[in-house]
């Protein structure tokens, strides 16, 4: 079996509370060979086509199977026909049968309280809960063992090679930015850093995020080549 084939899906219920980019939900892709999982955030159940279309985006290929409950979000025209047009076979659980996708709305409480006590560890509002699933499923993907062999990491089994965990930072620890004092208005008293907590890493190479709590907002900021040498990772081990 070919990673990424043979897909379960799951989406989390309504998270109250509203995130700082907007989201309310949460939807899972896990692959049935390794079990690696993905994650994705919706602002409406209705927009999980769209989180489906960022998943094919980001694999560079449909699923050949995709297993999902009865939820409308998934089982409805518009996503039948993507599905039908891409010769993907949708495999839905019978009613009230859901440990046939107990893979993924097992993950989804794993995830949900991985991120819920980061969040308490790091004494962080929770309007930032996205990131905290984020970096969740991100640790996951490099520490858990394989579903097709438990002796090596889901990353190894994707990638043939080891994760570099030595520089990841524990989740809302304290993060300064430095910026280029040339661009200062006044270089004697402008502050030189923004600080704020880590909350995550982004996809993009070599491209940490972090909060402000003073500008309650997210921000990237791109760091030096030697900061992350284990972000290097291929598609999906990412979030």
């Amino acid at each position: 079996m070919t990673p990424w084939t043979d897909i379960y899906t799951d989406l989390s219920r309504k998270v109250h509370t509203q995130s700082i980019t907007g989201s309310k939900y949460f939807v899972i892709f896990i692959d049935t060979f390794t079990e690696a999982k993905h994650v994705d955030f919706l602002n409406s159940k209705n927009h999980f086509i769209h989180a489906y279309n960022r998943l094919v985006a980001y694999l560079g290929h449909h699923p050949k199977v995709l297993r999902s409950d009865q939820g409308t979000e998934i089982k409805n025209a518009k996503m039948t026909k993507i599905l039908e047009d891409n010769h993907t076979n949708h495999i839905v659980c019978a009613k009230d049968e859901h440990y046939s996708i107990g893979v993924a709305e097992n993950a989804v409480g794993v995830l949900r309280s991985t991120a819920k006590a980061m969040l308490l560890q790091a004494n962080v509002p929770k309007k930032i809960w996205p990131f905290a699933i984020s970096h969740a499923c991100y640790l996951s993907n490099i520490v858990y063992p394989s579903r097709s062999d438990q002796t090596i990491t889901i990353f190894t089994a994707l990638f043939n090679k080891k994760a570099d965990v030595r520089r990841i930072p524990p989740f809302g620890s304290f993060t300064c930015i430095y910026h280029n004092r040339r661009a200062f208005k006044d270089q004697s008293f402008d502050l030189t850093s923004t600080q704020g907590i880590f909350i995550r890493i982004a996809r993009h190479n070599k491209v940490l995020g972090y909060w402000s709590k003073r500008l309650h907002h997210k921000r990237q900021h791109r760091l030096q080549s030697t900061s992350l040498s284990f972000h290097t990772a291929p598609k999906c081990c990412y979030t």
